[in-house]
C-alpha cells in the first residue's frame, strides 16, 4: 500500500478562506442582510466586530480595483470617505511591499 503525503500551503488556504468569507460578507452587504447574534436575535447596533468587517470589506474591494462610482453606489460612503479608503489601500500596499522586500533580504 503507497501512501501519498499530502502537503498544503497555509498561507494561501489562509488567504482563500479570507477571501471567500469577504465575498459572504460582501453579497449580505449589498443584500441588506439582517445580522443576528448568537441567540439568533437581530443585531440593533453596529457592535466593533460589524465595523470592523465593514471597514476590511470597503478595503478589499478598492484592493482589488472597484472604481469609486461603483464603491460609492454599493458602500453609500461619500467622496472624501472613500479617499480615505484610498489612503487605506496604499498604506496596506505598502506594508506588503515591505514585508516582501525584508523576506527576501538576506544578511
Amino acid at each position: 500500500m503507497h501512501l501519498q503525503t499530502l502537503t498544503f500551503d497555509y498561507e494561501y488556504l489562509s488567504f482563500r478562506v479570507e477571501e471567500e468569507l469577504l465575498e459572504i460578507i460582501a453579497k449580505a452587504v449589498r443584500e441588506n442582510a439582517t445580522f443576528l447574534d448568537l441567540s439568533g436575535e437581530k443585531i440593533k447596533t453596529i457592535t466593533p466586530a460589524i465595523a470592523q468587517t465593514q471597514h476590511t470589506w470597503r478595503i478589499e474591494m478598492l484592493r482589488r480595483g472597484i472604481d469609486h462610482e461603483s464603491f460609492q453606489i454599493i458602500s453609500g460612503l461619500n467622496r472624501a470617505e472613500i479617499l480615505a479608503y484610498d489612503l487605506k489601500v496604499k498604506e496596506y500596499l505598502a506594508l506588503q511591499q515591505a514585508i516582501a522586500l525584508d523576506k527576501s533580504t538576506k544578511f
